[in-house]
Order: structure tokens, then sequence, then C-alpha cells
């Protein structure tokens, strides 16, 4: 039987943001689905990616705010489902989450949410109603799909900023709760993901609710060993905001021990690029045994191919909060050991078999101990880390595995 699925996304297909997920985990839908259209909420890029001959693109994005503005609300959407603007309401008082911002942040989710749903009218002028309606993302999205859901099945992915609420402005995640009682499945990307919106938002039985883990593409088959040489390299792979607090790794590394010599590289860039670049030189520059890289924003299949082409003995990350991070899986099958602290689900991949997993409260001096404590390891002991790496990432964290079972359980939906 033919299937259609339509898939919302942030970005992709351009070169940057969730591209690098979804650009593993589409080709499987599109072995698994006739037809998959892919719904971006960018505008179209002049460098994009390559997508799958039986995968279409449509852009959403509105360019004319005002104009855009003026048909939402003149929209039968809008005043359709006018009733959900009431509903958020009660979930807001019943929260202790209502006040003026968060009334106006709803009414703006609300507006852009019928704003997709005008967009994908247009678009189902052209394509059938679908099988499926899915979201890589939980937001304003996956609320017009329920808006104009139909016959449709509807689902979708949930991460990090689209589940916390300390995410969020306010630290309020608007229509949650509406979304839920309307949605036909949520799945997240890790258990405490789940565990979280199951004691916040959860109003239906815990089988519409489901782990399904994102991982890594790799065709390797075991893991890969690396001596300890008199530099210990350490790699982190991040956007450059508060949020990943990148100035403890500077932070840490200004307070290892002085004889053991450390190249750290850091890959990624974002609005605190220049600000971490300059505290690097100030805080580092003047010791001896520390070099560093920051390499930039490097596209995902060559950040893949620069992985491979180095020697790095170990992945480290100092995030206030994460989901399960596909930086730490694509870590893991290279072999490389990790320091992380237990914030999101970062504890359900790593532990002693394959890095050290800190406090979710670690100071620098704990990762810093952390650094020392690898760097000064027998052979043998750095092996088994290694090797440990590698069997985490292919036991649970394997994008071959993943997005295939996955891909077959979203066709099986209906």
């Amino acid at each position: 039987m033919a299937k259609t699925i339509f898939m919302f996304t942030q970005n992709y297909p351009s070169i940057k943001g969730d591209s690098a997920f979804i650009a593993s985990e589409i080709p499987f839908l599109c072995k698994k689905f006739d037809k998959v259209i892919v719904l971006s909420l960018l505008k179209e890029q002049k460098e994009k990616l390559c997508v799958p001959k039986n995968c279409t693109v449509y852009f959403l994005y509105s360019s004319n705010k005002i104009y855009s503005l003026f048909k939402v609300l003149f929209s039968v959407y809008f005043w359709k489902n006018i009733k959900l603007l009431y509903e958020e309401y009660k979930d807001m008082k019943k929260s202790n989450k209502f006040s003026i911002y968060t009334t106006l942040y709803t009414i703006r989710f609300y507006l852009r949410a019928v704003n997709r749903c005008n967009k994908i009218k247009k678009i189902l002028k052209e394509e059938k109603l679908p099988d499926i309606f899915y979201s890589f993302w939980a937001e304003t999205e996956i609320l017009a799909a329920l808006l104009i859901k139909c016959s449709a099945y509807v689902c979708t992915r949930m991460h990090g900023y689209d589940l916390y609420e300390e995410r969020k402005p306010y630290n309020y995640q608007p229509f949650k709760k509406v979304i839920d009682r309307k949605i036909d499945k949520c799945f997240f990307a890790c258990q405490q993901g789940k565990n979280y919106y199951l004691n916040k938002f959860a109003t239906k039985p815990p089988q519409n609710y489901k782990t399904f883990y994102l991982g890594s593409l790799s065709d390797r088959t075991t893991y890969t060993n690396l001596s300890l040489t008199d530099i210990f390299e350490i790699v982190s792979v991040s956007n450059v905001i508060p949020l990943k607090r990148i100035e403890m790794i500077i932070e840490t590394l200004s307070i290892v021990n002085s004889k053991i010599k450390i190249k750290w590289t850091h890959i990624g860039d974002g609005i605190d690029f220049n600000k971490i670049k300059t505290l690097a030189k100030e805080k580092l520059g003047k010791f001896d045994n520390i070099s560093f890289l920051f390499s930039g924003y490097i596209q995902h299949e060559k950040l893949i191919k620069y992985l491979s082409a180095h020697n790095f003995h170990c992945f480290i990350t100092t995030s206030q909060t994460e989901a399960a991070p596909v930086s730490i899986s694509e870590a893991l099958s290279f072999s490389i050991p990790v320091i992380a602290p237990n914030v999101g689900g970062i504890s359900e991949m790593i532990d002693n078999t394959n890095g050290i997993l800190l406090p979710e409260t670690a100071k620098a001096k704990d990762f810093a101990t952390a650094i020392e404590k690898i760097a000064r390891m027998s052979p043998e002991q750095y092996e088994d880390l290694r090797r440990g790496a590698f069997s985490m990432w292919n036991k649970k964290f394997n994008g071959n595995t993943n997005y295939k079972v996955f891909a077959e359980y979203l066709y099986n939906l209906k």
C-alpha cells in the first residue's frame, strides 16, 4: 500500500541547523514511504543538501510579515480553533504560568501556527492529504498539523528546547497540554525526556509515548584503539552559546596539571564565538602546556571526515542541559571516550565503561580531575574505555539501526 508522510523540519535541507540530524534520518524514511514531503520552516537557501528522489521540499517561510498577519486574522483556521487559546489560558492558570508575558507569547505561538496552516493548505492543493504528519520538533508546526488534522495521523519527536520549560522564555512551553490532548503519538530523544514530559504534560496512557534514540551513521564494525601520546587531544562540538558553557572548558584547562600537555579543538560557532575566542586567549595563552583551536562551523559531512582524520583522545561537553546529544553519539562511534555532566539524557549514554559521568553540579575542578584521570591511564585501561565507547554506540546509538526501526514504526502507525 502506497503511503505518504509530511515531515516538518526547522532548517533541512539547508546546510545548517537540524539538517545535521535529519540528513541521517530521511533516507530511511524515503526507503520506507513511497513519498516524503518535507515542509521546511526556513526560506529556500542557495546552499542546500541533495534530497532523495522520492522526497519533495516545500518552504513555509513568510517574508511579508504584515501580509501574513492579515491572512492569519482572516483565516478559517484562526476562528475555528480560537477556543484553544482559552484552553491554554486555563492550563496556564492551573500551572501558575499566567502572566502578560506568557499570554503574549501564547498568542504569538498561535498566530504562527495558523500561518503554517495557511501555507500547508496551499501545498495540499498540489499534494494529497498524507497518511502521517510527522514533525522533528514539537513547535508551532505540530500545532498547525493538529489544526488541519483531518484523517491524517499526527506525531512528533521532542528533544530539548521544544520540551524543557527552562529552555523557553518565561520558563513556559506554550500549548504543550493542548497538543498532548490532540496528538496521536509523542517520541522522545531520551528516556529522561520522556519521564519529564510524563510528569509535566502527559494526559494520555503511557503507550502513547515512546523513546526513540537518534544516533549517528557509521560503517565501522569494531572499535579503534589509540595510544595516549605526549599530547592529550581533546575535542568539543557544539554551538557557542551560553547554554553550552564553553567558558567552563576554558576554566577547566586553566587548572589542569601543568605536566599534562593538552591540545583542545572546538568545532562550532554561535553568538558567543568571538567572546569565547578572546577569553581563551586571555586565560589559556599564558600556559605552555595548553594549545587550542577554534575551527568554527564545519558542515556535518565534513565534520565526520574531520573526526575520522584526527586522533582525539577525549570528547568533552560542559552543557547546562541536553537531551541525548548526537555529537556524543558521533564521538562514541569513533571510539572516543566522553567526559560530561549528568544532565538530561546523558546518563543514558555515558558511564564508567566509556567515559566519566560527572554530577550535574560539577565545577571546573571536577572536569580537570576527569581529564587528568584519563590522560594518566595505563594503555590497557584506556583501550577498555575506547572499546566501551564503541560498544555503547553500537548498542544504543547506531543510526543504521535506530533510524530503520523508527521509519518502520512510523510506517505501521496507519
